[in-house]
């Protein structure tokens, strides 16, 4: 913040230009991690980070006909709505927009958004809207909450500013953890997140270590070379279990091995080991491939909605298990189902959603399987798999035939 743009603010008779520096002040929250502000002239001003409340001093960084965006480089008055973030990489890292915010705000805001959606581009009226959208279900646990985590190996490590400003000497040629925002190929080297659990972290540091150690050269995605291509983690929620897959862009049998016997006897806590080989050129390659499993079964075991499931290498399941539960069973209940009703679950993945006791059959086309739920619990598909639990009745049985007219939710990453 200590960079001197255009030294004379522009008065409200003067269009604001790039590279100014204005005074603003937050109303409320936009999308994609931005705050919405007002210049003096009327002009919408998008400002990163930005939070209702805040009074900011910025930097201007694009300029539109109808709107500019703004970067922050001195925070003149806090919002009351703000809180430390909890993970040092924030603010450097794309994987969280929102740590700077109390989560109750959050909530606030997103559900605000969905209404102004519905508003403003589902076209529905507000006497229509009234007294029919419900308060948004918040989670209970805000962090360490995924099952499912998809680390990239990177040639190109982006360095935080607290990381340049130390004066270390880094290895900017090995990094393994998440994108720096809006980059594709930079990668920041995440030694803590706090998105899946506090093994999973642990997991992940020792993975570095041991493929540094071994000299094996990250994803390089300018050159489109390297070995390493990306460390995907599954764990579910409510089991033991634990499936590490790492993606390489060849084979190397012995490599893998070396990998095997590593996990065996510095991370006994991973119940399966999955190699997927893939060479493709595309800077995302941890779908897709050829899959072979190392050891252990090659799936992991959730349970969700009183049914248990197997999930594969690239099953689509709800990576949030707690907050799918509440989900499932809100949903159910505004369904109001009753035996004998038949259920189409579209986009289904697994078909979690549709399997309820409640209804007698239901059906469901997705990227993962075609589910169909009955009464026998056998299974036809073995990674994606799902039997009753002692909590509930009823089984999905799941087949690999695809639907080619269904595409995956944006979340299934």
């Amino acid at each position: 913040m200590s960079e001197t743009p255009n030294e004379t603010a522009p008065s409200a008779e003067k269009p604001v230009q790039r590279g100014d520096a204005i005074t603003l002040t937050v109303e409320k929250f936009a999308d994609r991690g931005k705050g919405l502000a007002r210049h003096a002239s009327g002009l919408v001003v998008f400002v990163p980070q930005g939070v209702p409340g805040d009074r900011v001093r910025a930097k201007v960084t694009r300029r539109q006909k109808n709107f500019a965006e703004a970067r922050p480089i001195e925070l003149l008055d806090a919002s009351t709505e703000r809180v430390e973030p909890r993970c040092r990489y924030f603010g450097s890292c794309g994987g969280c927009d929102w740590q700077h915010v109390h989560y109750d705000e959050q909530a606030r805001m997103k559900q605000q958004s969905v209404r102004e959606a519905l508003l403003h581009t589902g076209g529905v009226a507000k006497k229509d809207l009234a007294g029919t959208m419900q308060s948004i279900i918040a989670a209970e646990r805000p962090y360490l909450y995924r099952n499912k985590m998809i680390f990239d190996f990177s040639a190109h490590r982006w360095l935080t500013p607290a990381e340049v400003e130390s004066g270390e000497d880094f290895d900017t040629g090995f990094a393994l953890g998440l994108h720096a925002p809006k980059s594709p190929h930079q990668v920041l080297d995440l030694k803590e997140c706090h998105l899946q659990s506090r093994r999973s972290r642990r997991l992940v540091n020792r993975v570095r270590g041991f493929a540094k150690e071994q000299g094996w050269a990250p994803w390089n995605v300018k050159q489109k070379e390297g070995f390493l291509r990306h460390l995907v983690l599954r764990e579910p929620e409510h089991t033991d279990d634990l499936m590490l897959r790492l993606v390489t862009s060849r084979h190397a049998p012995d490599r893998i091995s070396a990998m095997a016997d590593f996990l065996t006897d510095e991370a006994p806590a991973v119940t399966t080991f999955v190699h997927t080989f893939n060479d493709t050129p595309r800077p995302q390659a941890a779908q897709g491939g050829t899959h072979r499993t190392v050891f252990g079964e090659g799936v992991v075991r959730e349970e969700l909605g009183g049914l248990a499931f197997e999930i594969g290498p690239e099953t689509f399941f709800q990576t949030n298990t707690r907050q799918a539960e509440r989900l499932f069973a809100a949903t159910r209940e505004m369904a109001a189902l009753h035996p004998g009703d038949h259920v189409y679950d579209l986009y289904c993945g697994l078909g979690a959603l549709g399997s309820t006791k409640s209804a007698t059959r239901a059906f469901g086309r997705g990227r993962s399987a075609t589910v169909s739920l009955g009464a026998s619990p056998r299974s036809t598909a073995r990674p994606t798999r799902c039997w009753p639990t002692r909590r509930g009745r009823g089984c999905a049985r799941a087949s690999l035939s695809r639907s080619p007219g269904c595409a995956p939710s944006a979340s299934s990453t």
